[in-house]
């Protein structure tokens, strides 16, 4: 019987575990030391672009120079999910500055 309980024990304890490694670096996203227009957050934003360079911190990723260009949009890149994504943050309190 204690065997039986200590065997359901681990097993939960393994499953448990299996699932935590699993889902722990699902939509990680670094913001840390990213600055952003006075106006803008990110609390939202539109991701433009999914790049192949990985990352483990948004610091180690660099904006692309088209994106810099454009007068749209703030551009600037965010580490997600271990990859470089360049993104459109938005602005605060849904009123939008790039009208005016």
């Amino acid at each position: 019987m204690k065997t039986k309980i200590l065997f359901s024990i681990l097993s939960l304890l393994t499953i448990s575990t299996i699932f935590f490694f699993i889902f722990k670096n699902q939509n990680t996203v670094d913001t840390e030391n990213i600055s952003v227009p006075i106006n803008y957050t990110l609390l939202n934003y539109t991701v433009a672009e999914i790049t192949d360079i990985s990352c483990k911190k948004s610091i180690e990723c660099i904006t692309p120079g088209k994106y810099l260009m454009r007068s749209s949009c703030p551009y600037t890149s965010l580490c997600i999910n271990d990859k470089c994504n360049i993104i459109c943050p938005s602005p605060k309190n849904n009123y939008d500055y790039r009208k005016y």
